[in-house]
């Protein structure tokens, strides 16, 4: 499974960002048997300017299972539901403690 949390910072110990669209960076973590196998972080440049669903196709396209973000338009909430990939709305946590919270080992 491909997680991606939107995030103010780079690692698993940053915060979850208040917002989708204008997160600075999402952190794809990649799960297998309920344990992280790998994390990448990427720059949201789309943070400042984006069409609605740019992001959302975004995720999409990079074979995003599951989305988590403390916050998400309505817009971006159904592209995502539209296509097939989950979301998780969550408080602003750690990613660690947003991915344990769903019963995946982080180390």
């Amino acid at each position: 499974m491909k997680i991606a949390i939107a995030s103010l910072g780079e690692t698993l110990d940053s915060k979850v960002s208040p917002h989708f669209g204008r997160a600075p960076y999402f952190v794809f973590v990649e799960v297998e048997n309920n344990e992280v196998r790998n994390v990448k972080a990427e720059r949201n440049l789309l943070a400042q300017n984006h069409e609605h669903g740019a992001i959302p196709q975004m995720m999409i396209k990079n074979n995003v299972d599951l989305v988590i973000s403390a916050g998400i338009g309505n817009n971006a909430k159904n592209h995502l539901e539209q296509a097939g990939v989950k979301l998780v709305q969550t408080q602003i946590i750690t990613l660690k403690e947003a991915l344990q919270n769903l019963g995946i080992k982080v180390d």
